[in-house]
C-alpha cells in the first residue's frame, strides 16, 4: 500500500489532519456523494448514529454539506493506533503506530 491509500484508508476511519489533503476530500467527497444517493432511493438513515450507542445525528442525508460530513466522521487521534503490515519474502513484520504519528509522516 502506498501513501496516498494509506491516507485513504485512514480517512475511511475519520483520521486526517486537515481534510484539505487530496486523498481525504476524494473520500469524504465520495462519501457525502453516496449518502445523497443513498437518501434519494429511500435507503439513508437519519434517527440515529448507528449500533454504537451514539447522540442522534442532526442532519439530513439529502441535505448533508461537506462540513457536516467531516464532522460526523472525524475522529480524536489520541490514544489511537494503527497496524502497520511489512513482508519480506515469507517475513512478515508487524508494527504499531499511533495514528497522529502516522499523520504526520504521511502529509
Amino acid at each position: 500500500m502506498n501513501v496516498k491509500a494509506a491516507l485513504r484508508r485512514l480517512a475511511q476511519q475519520g483520521f486526517w489532519k486537515s481534510f484539505d489533503v487530496p486523498e481525504v476530500r476524494a473520500w469524504l467527497e465520495e462519501y457525502l456523494t453516496n449518502i445523497k444517493l443513498a437518501a434519494r432511493v429511500g435507503q439513508a438513515r437519519s434517527e440515529g448514529s448507528g449500533n454504537d450507542g451514539g447522540a442522534p445525528v442532526a442532519v439530513q442525508p439529502a441535505f448533508l454539506t461537506f462540513e457536516e460530513a467531516v464532522r460526523l466522521n472525524e475522529r480524536p487521534h489520541a490514544d489511537q493506533w494503527a497496524a502497520i503490515r511489512r513482508q519480506d519474502d515469507a517475513t512478515i513484520f508487524w508494527y504499531a503506530r499511533p495514528i497522529s504519528d502516522l499523520l504526520d509522516v504521511f502529509v
